[in-house]
């Protein structure tokens, strides 16, 4: 009896730790997003350090377009979060787990991101 329990335990803890973390990485797409907005619509040479933190199950970050997108491994498998902006964008940014400090500068008409 005690098996059943601990099982239903272990499932629901890893389906809430990859609810917490999907959340986490839609705010830090959307801290993105909300910033290469403000320094496109400033213009150049605006800029905005981000202080971000990343969650432990991003495989992939692109960077293309009018978009940034988190590629990201859960308990029900890949899942996209990907947000637009008004901005044409390029960078390259790490998928790494942890603080991030993520520059985002309007550069001739286009937004860059690194970090």
């Amino acid at each position: 009896m005690l098996i059943p329990l601990i099982y239903l335990f272990y499932t629901q803890q890893n389906s809430f730790q990859s609810d917490v973390a999907a959340s986490q990485a839609d705010k830090v797409v959307q801290k993105i997003a909300d910033a290469a907005d403000a320094v496109y619509y400033l213009g150049e040479p605006s800029q905005q350090t981000l202080l971000l933190n990343y969650p432990d199950n991003i495989l992939n970050i692109t960077v293309t377009g009018q978009s940034v997108s988190f590629l990201i491994e859960g308990t029900g498998g890949k899942y996209e979060v990907i947000k637009w902006t008004s901005a044409n964008l390029t960078g390259n940014l790490s998928p790494s787990e942890g603080l991030h400090h993520v520059i985002v500068q309007a550069h001739g008409g286009v937004v860059v991101l690194s970090g």
